[in-house]
């Protein structure tokens, strides 16, 4: 992959997020772009999906796809297993899977 991004995380799963013209993206192990994005920071992916975060400061998930899991919508979000989330959102904060059951 030549050098030609202001940042990069780490591959995992085969994905790596890449700062490039300020814009944040996702590469393949060829350097191929498989996502643009809007967000302001991402989380490297694990069993499939990414927790991101956009200009408003705020949390969501997404798959390799780049579709949303879990809305954009939540001031934290920690992902703390494979199928376990903590969320916050206000004052309030839930433990939950993927699915949003508690």
């Amino acid at each position: 992959i030549p050098l030609q991004f202001e940042n990069t995380a780490v591959f995992k799963e085969g994905l790596c997020w890449v700062k490039k013209d300020g814009q944040l993206q996702l590469i393949d192990g060829k350097g191929q772009i498989k996502l643009n994005t809007s967000y302001t920071n991402a989380n490297n992916y694990e069993n499939g999906v990414a927790i991101v975060v956009n200009e408003q400061n705020k949390y969501g998930v997404i798959d390799k796809n780049g579709n949303l899991i879990l809305p954009l919508e939540y001031d934290y979000l920690n992902q703390i297993d494979d199928n376990t989330i903590i969320i916050g959102y206000a004052e309030n904060w839930a433990k939950l899977d993927m699915e949003l059951n508690r």
